[in-house]
């Protein structure tokens, strides 16, 4: 992983996370991973539901 920003990239089904040091408390790398992770939920388990939220945006 690595980089100082966090997000999901669909096309590559990928989670970019820092490194946890960066975080000042690690609760809050948690909380951001497990935002990230539900981006990914919605892509898979919802992937028609995402399809249409793009179509209309």
């Amino acid at each position: 992983m690595g980089g100082d920003t966090a997000f999901y990239t669909p096309g590559a089904d990928r989670i970019q996370l820092p490194p946890q040091q960066i975080f000042h408390d690690q609760v809050n790398y948690y909380r951001t991973a497990l935002h990230e992770l539900g981006h990914n939920a919605a892509t898979r388990i919802m992937p028609h539901g995402v399809e249409k939220a793009r179509l209309s945006a």
